[in-house]
Parts: C-alpha cells; sequence; structure tokens
C-alpha cells in the first residue's frame, strides 16, 4: 500500500492543482512485514535449512541470520509442536 503525497501547483492564474504521486511508508513497519513473511517461506519451503532460504532469497546466509535476528525469528524447537 502506497501513501500519496499531495503538491499544489499553480498554472497561470488559475484555480490549484493537486498532483499526486507515489510515496515511501512513513514507517519501516510494513517493509518488515513483507521482508519477515519472504524469509518465513524460505524457511518452510527449506525445511528451515537457513542456507539454501538464503540462497532462495538472494542473500547470504549472515544476511539472513541478521535479519532473523532483527525480526525475532527463531527456529522452532525439536519435539514442539508439528514435530
Amino acid at each position: 500500500m502506497f501513501r500519496l503525497a499531495q503538491r499544489h501547483l499553480t498554472v497561470r492564474n488559475e484555480d490549484p492543482i493537486i498532483v499526486a504521486r507515489p510515496r515511501q511508508p512513513s514507517s519501516g513497519r510494513i517493509e518488515a512485514s513483507n521482508r519477515a513473511v519472504a524469509i518465513l517461506d524460505a524457511l518452510a519451503k527449506t525445511g528451515f535449512n537457513r542456507t539454501a532460504a538464503a540462497k532462495l532469497l538472494g542473500i547470504t546466509f549472515r544476511a539472513l541470520r541478521y535479519r532473523m535476528q532483527r525480526l525475532g525469528i527463531r527456529e522452532p524447537a525439536a519435539g514442539g509442536p508439528g514435530a
């Protein structure tokens, strides 16, 4: 979802015209949410193999590990639900 920023233009003594242009979200929450979904999807497809998931995402293993830490994504505990 994009928010629109408004600018007013005046053309030769006529009424102002409002021009809308796409703008980046003001917070990184939407972007972080999309990243988390992509990471979780890649991890699910690879059986939580982080090296393979990183390759799917086109990033390094270390970048994936860092992003997982930042987003609070942890490997499921052995013997937990679904085991």
